[in-house]
C-alpha cells in the first residue's frame, strides 16, 4: 500500500485514469494528491487530464504535458476466430478474466494446436509472472501463446503479436453479474499488441466469437471521455477521528438515557458498559453521513471493504486501525487461497506477531 509519510525524488503512477474505477480509483486519486514526491511522473490516457489539472491546481503543483502518439498501427481482424481455438497463432495473447478460464483455455489450447502456452494473471506472484513472460517473450522461451488476464495490461512488456478476446465480458463482484468491458479496459489491453520495440511492427486485434466483433470495434474507435469524478476514501487519521466521535456521541446517549436502538447492544445497563461500534458497522455510518465535492469526487465503493470487515469479526485482538489497513488491502474475494492469506496475516497481528503466509495453492 502507499506510504504518504515517506518522501521521494521521483514517483511514477501509471495508468492514472483508473482515479474514475468505482471501487479502487480512490487510491489512484490518494497517489496523485497526496504523493510526497519532489517529480511525480502520471502515466494514462488523456481522458484524466482535466481532473488531473483541477487536483494539482488545489495542491499548488506545477503541471507539464507531454503527449505521445503510438508509433506502430494497431488494426482489428476482419473476422473472428469463430469459436475455434484451434485459429490461435504462435504470438498470440488470449484474453479472459478469470483463473479457472485460463488454465482451461490453456488446456485446450494445447491439446488442439500443439502450441505451448505462458499464463499470466493478477494473483500470480510477481517472480512468477515475469517467468511466465520471459517464456513467451525469448525466441526459445519455451511458450507460443499466452493465455492471460487483464494483468497484461499493467506493467509488463511483452512480446504480443496479436491479443483475442475470448469474451467480451466480465464478472463484477460488486454487482455480481457479468457486465461488458469497459471502453477503457479495451483499449487498454488491446494496445498490449505489437508495442514498439517488441518483436512486431504491427498490432492485430481479434475475438473469439463473432458476436463480439462489433463491440470491441466500436470501443477501439470510441475516444473515452473526460473523467467525470474521481474516487475518494477516507484516510486513516479521517476515519479514527470519525470513530471517536461515533462512540463518543454512543455513550453520552445513553447516559442522557435516549439511546438510539440501533446504536446500542441490548444488556447494556449505562454508559460505562456500552462497547464501541463494531467495524463493519462504522462503515456503514461513515457511507451514509459523508460528503464529498459531487462535481469532482465520488466516494468510491465500499462493498468489497465491508464484506472484509466482516471476515475480520471473528479474529479478536485487533485495534481498529489494523482493521481499517487489512480491509483497505487490494485483496481479491474470489480467490480463495488470496483471502485464506490475508485471514492468516488478521490473525497473526492479532497475535502479536508477523506471521508466516503459506504458499497458495
Amino acid at each position: 500500500m502507499l506510504r504518504l509519510d515517506r518522501v521521494v525524488d521521483v514517483a511514477v503512477v501509471d495508468e492514472v485514469q483508473l482515479m474514475g474505477d468505482q471501487e479502487r480509483g480512490w487510491a489512484w486519486t490518494r497517489a496523485v494528491a497526496g504523493l510526497p514526491a519532489k517529480e511525480l511522473h502520471l502515466c494514462g490516457d488523456p481522458s484524466a487530464l482535466p481532473r488531473v489539472r483541477q487536483i494539482l491546481e488545489a495542491t499548488g503543483d506545477e503541471l507539464e504535458v507531454v503527449t505521445h502518439e503510438r508509433h506502430s498501427p494497431l488494426t482489428l481482424e476482419p473476422h473472428s476466430l469463430e469459436g475455434d481455438l484451434r485459429n490461435v497463432q504462435k504470438g498470440d495473447a488470449v484474453v479472459t478474466f478469470s483463473r479457472r478460464d485460463i488454465f482451461d483455455t490453456k488446456a485446450l489450447i494445447e491439446s488442439r494446436t500443439g502450441l505451448k502456452c505462458a499464463v499470466v494473471y493478477g494473483s500470480l506472484p510477481p517472480e512468477m509472472r515475469s517467468h511466465q513472460a520471459r517464456l513467451f517473450n525469448q525466441p526459445e522461451g519455451g511458450a507460443d501463446v499466452l493465455v492471460a488476464s487483464d494483468a497484461i495490461g499493467m506493467g509488463l512488456n511483452l512480446n504480443i503479436r496479436r491479443v483475442v478476446f475470448l469474451t467480451a465480458h466480465k464478472y463484477n463482484a460488486s454487482t455480481r453479474k457479468s457486465e461488458p468491458l469497459s471502453t477503457s479496459l479495451v483499449k487498454q489491453i488491446a494496445g498490449r499488441a505489437g508495442r514498439r520495440g517488441t518483436a512486431y511492427e504491427q498490432g492485430r486485434v481479434a475475438v473469439l466469437k463473432v458476436g463480439d466483433r462489433a463491440f470491441v470495434e466500436q470501443c477501439l474507435a470510441r475516444e473515452l471521455p473526460p473523467l467525470e469524478r474521481v474516487g475518494l476514501h477516507p484516510t486513516w487519521e479521517q476515519f479514527d477521528e470519525f470513530a471517536r466521535e461515533l462512540n463518543e456521541g454512543r455513550r453520552a446517549q445513553a447516559a442522557g438515557g435516549i439511546a438510539d436502538a440501533a446504536l446500542l447492544d441490548p444488556g447494556a445497563d449505562d454508559a460505562g458498559d456500552v462497547e464501541d461500534v463494531p467495524f463493519p458497522r462504522m462503515l456503514d455510518h461513515f457511507e451514509g453521513t459523508a460528503r464529498v465535492d459531487g462535481a469532482t469526487y465520488f466516494l468510491a465503493n465500499f462493498a468489497t471493504i465491508r464484506t472484509l470487515a466482516a471476515q475480520l469479526e471473528a479474529v479478536r485482538g485487533l485495534t481498529l486501525e489494523e482493521r481499517f489497513t487489512l480491509c483497505f488491502a487490494p485483496v481479491t474475494l474470489t480467490m480463495p487461497p488470496v483471502l485464506k492469506a490475508w485471514l492468516t496475516m488478521g490473525n497473526a497481528l492479532a497475535a502479536g506477531g508477523a506471521g508466516v503466509l503459506g504458499h497458495a495453492e
